[in-house]
């Protein structure tokens, strides 16, 4: 799944970092009931740019944590929201998107397209170990693929750790289990489900596609063999 890294020029939301935090106190946060209501935010407020409606949100609903938490833990919080925001809310990362389009090999797309492959020419993708795909920013991202794993494997020696489980010739669900990497152990929850296709076989790389059931999105990419 394509994530947009955070971008600090455009939502670090000053106000809240360079107020004085003082007296804190143990506070638990459940971070997808938080960023349910700021994707609700999201669609119901009007602001004058997109830019505005996101800066607006975050200061919205995490302006309270002041003084109750401490810099660094709000700072957390704001990281974890970031990505996961991009899972949960549509309007969310299509507003992303807009600002920083990233590369041709993600495409979103509004109804599901068809697998153009047979049984068997499914069957060939799950004999090959080694994938890679390109990130927002133009990374490559190393894929270790087994019949019941994938791993993800990415510049800066981080990865991440799925179980795979196929559901019909072309489909499989990737199965959420851990990571180390900044963008993806904020995105998932252990047990979050991303369920894909294989759509063609083409040149060098197999066009798949990605479809997140908990906000909808949908994506095709490429991933090269």
């Amino acid at each position: 799944m394509i994530i947009k890294p955070i971008l600090k020029k455009v939502f670090l939301f000053n106000l809240i970092l360079l107020c004085n935090l003082k007296a804190f106190s143990q506070i638990v946060i459940n971070v997808d009931s938080l960023t349910e209501k700021m994707c609700y935010s999201l669609n119901t407020d009007s602001y004058e740019s997109d830019s505005a409606s996101l800066v607006n949100m975050f200061a919205k609903h995490l302006s309270g944590y002041v003084g109750k938490i401490s810099e660094s833990e709000l700072d957390s919080i704001y990281t974890k929201c970031f990505f996961r925001l991009q899972v949960t809310c549509k309007l969310f990362k299509t507003i992303l998107d807009k600002i920083d389009p990233g590369n041709d090999d993600w495409v979103s797309v509004n109804e599901m397209p068809k697998s153009k492959l047979s049984r068997s020419e499914c069957d060939d993708f799950f004999s090959l170990t080694k994938y890679k795909y390109l990130e927002n920013n133009g990374d490559t991202t190393i894929v270790h693929l087994t019949q019941r794993s994938w791993q993800d494997y990415f510049i800066d020696g981080t990865y991440s750790k799925l179980t795979l489980k196929r559901t019909s010739a072309s489909d499989f669900d990737l199965i959420f289990l851990e990571s180390n990497n900044l963008s993806r152990k904020n995105m998932s929850n252990t047990g979050d489900t991303y369920s894909y296709r294989i759509l063609e076989k083409k040149n060098g790389y197999y066009l798949m596609l990605i479809h997140i059931k908990k906000s909808s999105q949908m994506a095709t990419f490429k991933l090269y063999y």
